[in-house]
């Protein structure tokens, strides 16, 4: 019986979960997670700590400094999902042999562009928008990162792109290929994010 059921394994859920481990968006995934956002999780978990001490006599003595103690975990946990969507992007890049610094700063623009809940930046304040940038963000986050990558990528391999003469500067050509992408992901996010507030408004 239990050789039969470690064939069955062996034969029908090992191929796919090989598949699935091999898939190189579960691996930009990893390495963004395990790269950018778990040292800021460990860090910050280590003033949670602090800010609660098990101990009755250190807690009544940190009480009056709680506040300002916590103000790294609230925005190491708070930015968590901004942060893992360069590194998604920035990783993907990396995986696809590709410039990787401009996906990584577009996709924390596009995800703040799509997280912020309000049109007017005037009358937001930082703790408003905290929630949207940390845990409740992550799967937007992984989505925006990914689709930066692949839409940068597609432009530079096509020809809907701005090509400038060989003598320019490297990084001057790299600014210009990025710009068509860029006004393109900016208006299409921009565009759904409003939509979706006016829906839910």
């Amino acid at each position: 019986m239990i050789e039969r059921s470690s064939n069955w394994f062996e034969r029908y859920l090992v191929p796919p979960l090989g598949a699935l481990a091999s898939s190189v968006y579960l691996q930009a995934v990893r390495d963004a997670f395990i790269i950018f956002t778990l040292p800021l999780i460990l860090a910050g978990s280590i003033f949670l700590i602090v800010a609660n001490p098990p101990v009755p006599a250190l807690e009544s003595l940190i009480k009056p400094y709680q506040s300002d103690i916590l103000v790294p975990f609230e925005l190491s946990f708070g930015l968590m999902a901004l942060f893992l969507a360069f590194g998604v992007a920035y990783s993907l890049a990396q995986y696809r042999r590709t410039e990787p610094v401009q996906p990584g700063v577009l996709a924390m623009v596009l995800f703040l562009v799509a997280s912020m809940p309000v049109r007017d930046l005037a009358s937001l304040s930082l703790g408003e928008v905290l929630p949207y940038l940390g845990a409740q963000g992550l799967l937007v986050a992984i989505l925006i990162g990914i689709m930066t990558t692949e839409v940068m990528r597609w432009f530079r391999q096509s020809r809907f792109t701005i090509r400038l003469p060989k003598t320019v500067p490297p990084n001057v050509t790299r600014a210009f290929e990025a710009l068509v992408p860029t006004l393109l992901l900016l208006t299409v996010v921009w565009g759904l994010s409003g939509l979706l507030v006016r829906i839910h408004s």
